[in-house]
């Protein structure tokens, strides 16, 4: 076409315009082929792609930035049991029957997102993955919901076949019986020859006399036998429990008792197998044990009284020998006509310091009474931390973290700032004048997380739901395993010779307010003292 043109325009038969004005169409009409060419190729990718995304056995939700659903294939209708009409264009969490709240946020930065939830009592495994525009802008996110269920269940179940394996057969040397349920109720037992080696009684005789199980238990154990068996019937998985029984040759013995439910599909409870162990020579070692403890702590305890009383006489003789003594010199200045008054003023100091051990001594004691109201700790600390930082040496970092508002508490202002200045004095003299640092934090701990390893009082339980907690760190020498009991004993110190009632009145303090004290040390690794006291209750905040 292009040479014909060519042609008539040489022979005059076409003017320049026309010949310009074909070219121009020319090459529209092929861009427009081109055009349609391509618009044929991407309506055939696209028609490949929804085929493949409809084939997909997994439900797929394509989701715009208000978590609206833009598209879905045929898998999520099933999984969903909803039309179209009832899922695009809605969002995408209130489409999953309101578990908004169990779908994370999905985060653009991430490439894919897995977590799980459950969808009309089936366990659904999500993937999410962010979509982004030529911007880098988040334009929405790809669901793919698939369908885990089967693959769950049989995990279940091979755990529980497992863990019910290992303790059968941890018990298979012990004696073992199996109860079968009907509606709830007990249909037969039977019981292996062991039976006769921890209960004396044959299997024969608990065949013959159905109440036999329970009359060979200790009277004191019954009701908590018979409350066990209670709880099994309806279904519930307990813990093993230890009672006590009485053998056929009337020899008490103690026992544990294990139970492995069995179950239907359903949950139904079919019947239970139980271990009965003998464990009366590991009740005797701990009982042993627990007697040596004991005469330990009382031991330790008598040398702690000597400690105290030699320290105490020590003190105030040191301080009678100065108030006496600078009374001796007041009266000498008397007689010959002087003044007295510096004499009797470190008379009175002496006095003074022996009272302020007194005073101490009654504060360890838990017998120094004082008016307590509501306090918030973190607020305390605050007010009290420009003056801790100002006497805190230049080597030493002060860290701090003290949330606004802290826990409520009910205690005296004083006492619980003596418990900051001891512990704070305790942890500065561990640093022994080298570069460290101190760390002061506020928080609140429920009482299943306050351990019990080297707390004090020993004999101290949780009477409170909730602990406000002040913990007092430092990168110091930290502290022997071996020292760690004594260090509230009065006058004890490893380190300073003289001193020792920072932290015996830090205890007194804590105890007198129904609170504890734990201590977390090693050797060159620093130290961490914990004071827990109750939060305020309601009754208390009004």
């Amino acid at each position: 076409m292009q040479r014909r043109a060519a042609e008539l325009l040489r022979r005059g038969e076409m003017t320049t315009e026309m010949h310009y004005t074909g070219v121009t169409e020319l090459k529209i009409l092929q861009l427009q082929e081109e055009m349609d060419s391509f618009r044929a190729q991407a309506l055939e990718t696209r028609h490949q792609w929804e085929s493949v995304f409809q084939a997909l056995s997994d439900a797929v939700f394509l989701v715009n930035a208000q978590h609206r659903i833009n598209m879905h294939n045929c898998a999520a209708e099933t999984l969903l049991q909803k039309t179209a009409s009832e899922i695009d264009g809605y969002l995408f969490p209130e489409v999953l029957h309101g578990t908004a709240g169990l779908l994370p946020q999905v985060d653009s930065a991430a490439h894919h997102q897995h977590f799980t939830i459950q969808l009309n009592n089936r366990w659904i495994a999500i993937t999410a993955t962010p979509l982004f525009n030529q911007n880098q802008e988040n334009t929405g996110a790809v669901y793919v919901l698939t369908d885990i269920t089967e693959r769950t269940l049989a995990e279940e179940a091979l755990r529980e076949s497992e863990a019910r394996y290992h303790r059968i057969t941890q018990g298979l040397v012990d004696y073992h019986y199996t109860v079968r349920i009907e509606n709830g109720q007990t249909v037969g037992t039977t019981q292996n020859p062991a039976c006769e080696f921890v209960t004396g009684y044959t299997a024969e005789e608990f065949a013959a006399d159905p109440y036999l199980w329970i009359r060979m238990v200790a009277p004191e154990d019954r009701d908590l036998v018979r409350e066990r068996v209670q709880q099994v019937l309806e279904g519930r998985e307990i813990p093993p429990i230890e009672h006590r029984i009485f053998r056929k040759d009337g020899k008490m013995r103690w026992v544990s008792d294990t139970t492995i439910l069995q179950k239907d599909t359903t949950g139904k409870l079919m019947s239970y197998d139980g271990v009965i162990k003998d464990i009366t020579e590991r009740k005797k070692a701990e009982a042993e044990k627990a007697e040596l403890i004991d005469q330990n702590r009382q031991l330790q305890k008598a040398q702690s009284l000597g400690r105290m009383a030699g320290a105490i006489a020590h003190h105030f003789n040191n301080k009678l020998q100065a108030v006496t003594g600078n009374l001796e010199m007041a009266m000498e200045d008397l007689a010959q006509g002087k003044n007295p008054a510096s004499f009797l003023a470190m008379a009175m100091q002496a006095a003074n310091k022996a009272a302020e051990v007194s005073t101490q001594m009654l504060t360890y004691l838990g017998q120094t009474p004082s008016q307590r109201e509501r306090l918030d700790l973190s607020r305390i600390f605050q007010q009290n931390l420009p003056l801790l930082q100002a006497i805190m040496p230049k080597t030493v970092i002060l860290k701090t973290s003290l949330p606004a508002p802290g826990p409520i508490i009910c205690a005296n202002e004083n006492q619980v700032q003596q418990i900051l200045a001891n512990l704070l004095t305790n942890a500065r003299e561990a640093l022994t004048d080298q570069e460290g640092t101190i760390g002061l934090a506020v928080t609140t701990v429920p009482a299943a997380e306050i351990p019990e390893e080297h707390r004090f009082p020993l004999d101290w339980q949780a009477m409170d739901q909730l602990y406000a907690c002040m913990e007092i760190t430092d990168s110091g020498c930290g502290i022997n395993h071996t020292d760690i009991e004594k260090l509230f004993d009065p006058f004890y110190s490893s380190k300073f010779p003289g001193r020792g009632l920072g932290l015996p009145v830090v205890l007194g303090i804590t105890r007198a307010h129904g609170g504890a004290v734990t201590v977390a040390s090693e050797p060159q690794a620093g130290s961490t003292f914990r004071v827990y006291l109750p939060i305020a209750d309601a009754a208390e905040q009004d």
